[in-house]
Formats: structure tokens, sequence, C-alpha cells
């Protein structure tokens, strides 16, 4: 078995979080249709302190499977053009009505959640 621990350098004062410790257990799985053995994670275990609590979630990661992935995909050019007046802003689905994204810089970061409802940020680069 192998073990992996990551610990937090420094406190993150703005967000509260004094301790960030994570232990990953490591070992042999096998797979015995494919009569192949990968070191996976076994368990997980995380220690957090935030705000004055203290946090401890535990996993334990079995019942694997290994399936493989065709790659012979060729890219082409998409057999559909893109709607009219998408520009060169990517687009998303609401409740059935398109909405553009605003053009960002790389490294940008988009809160999409006031838009859309969803607690997501996407980062583009």
């Amino acid at each position: 078995m192998l073990r992996v621990e990551t610990d937090l350098r420094e406190p993150v004062v703005p967000l509260q979080l004094t301790r960030d410790h994570l232990s990953v257990d490591y070992g042999p799985v096998t797979f015995h249709s494919q009569a192949t053995t990968l070191w996976l994670p076994w368990s997980a275990d995380m220690y957090m302190e935030m705000g004055g609590h203290r946090y401890h979630h535990m996993h334990h990661l079995t019942n694997y499977l290994l399936f493989e992935v065709d790659t012979s995909h060729k890219v082409a050019k998409p057999k559909n053009p893109p709607p009219v007046g998408s520009g060169d802003s990517p687009f998303y689905e609401s409740g059935g009505k398109q909405l553009a994204l605003p053009p960002l810089g790389a490294g940008a970061l988009m809160d999409v959640a006031g838009a859309t409802g969803l607690d997501l940020g996407l980062v583009f680069s």
C-alpha cells in the first residue's frame, strides 16, 4: 500500500481556513476481465478546520470498473452551421431559450450562477 498526504502550507485568512489535510491510500486493484492490475485509491480521509468548525470526510473506494474507449473518431467541420446571430460567442440553453455568454479572455472566470440558477463557475483558457 502507498499513502500520499497533503497539508495546507499556511492558513487562508479570507476563507477562515486553518487546516486542510488530505490522506489517500493507494493499492493494487486487479481487473480479471482484462488481466490487468492498476494502483488506484482505496480510501481517502480529509480533515478541515474552517470558521472555527472541524470537518472529517472519509471515502472508501471499491467496485472499480475497467472499460475501453474507441479513439478512432475523426474531427471534422460541423454538419449544421451555428445558429444565426451567435457570432463568435459560445451559447447555452436555459429553459428552452438560447442565451449568449459574453466573450472572455484567457484565464477569465465567469460566475454563471446568477444568469442560470446553477451553482457553477467556468474558467476559459
